[in-house]
């Protein structure tokens, strides 16, 4: 069971680390603030979502700009903090 969990961990991962044209704004947000919770930063579900709500505006560039959530995630957890 632990691998198949980090089977999917790695599927999100690598999913994240590509801009989709078809995902929505609120798609990209979900992915960013699922992105903060597994990653190496180690945020809980609460600060995550209070990071990425206190941050739209910031996350809304990298959407338009087409970047990647997982990118987005990285400068949302670390420069952001």
């Amino acid at each position: 069971m632990k691998y198949q969990y980090k089977n999917n961990i790695d599927w999100f991962l690598k999913k994240c680390k590509s801009f989709n044209e078809d995902i929505s704004f609120n798609d990209y947000i979900q992915m960013v603030c699922k992105c903060l919770v597994i990653s190496d930063y180690n945020y809980s579900v609460s600060e995550a979502l209070k990071r990425t709500i206190n941050n739209l505006d910031f996350i809304k560039i990298f959407y338009e700009n087409k970047e990647s959530a997982y990118d987005c995630m990285i400068e949302l957890g670390y420069c952001c903090g």
